[in-house]
């Protein structure tokens, strides 16, 4: 609270990259992304909190995207494939 009402302390650069990084996946040097959703039924969706950005190479006209769903309702066999065109 300030003499003028409510205010927002300044943010620095370092405060924004710490901000990101809540929302921004990263692999911890594996080969793969892990998501944890809490309680997801079927037919349902959901929104990831985190994001996955990617940069192609300029030779790249599509990227496939394969993923698996395990729980401790299904044996891990829930799997696919999607194709995210580059643009």
């Amino acid at each position: 609270m300030t003499a003028n009402g409510y205010g927002y302390p300044a943010k620095s650069e370092r405060d924004y990259a710490l901000e990101l990084q809540e929302f921004i996946a990263s692999s911890n040097g594996l080969k793969y992304y892990e998501f944890d959703v809490n309680s997801l039924r079927p037919g349902e969706c959901k929104w990831l909190c985190c994001g996955i950005l990617i940069k192609p190479n300029s030779t790249v006209e599509s990227i496939n995207i394969t993923y698996h769903i395990h729980s401790t309702h299904s044996t891990g066999d829930l799997c696919g494939t999607f194709e995210v065109p580059v643009v």
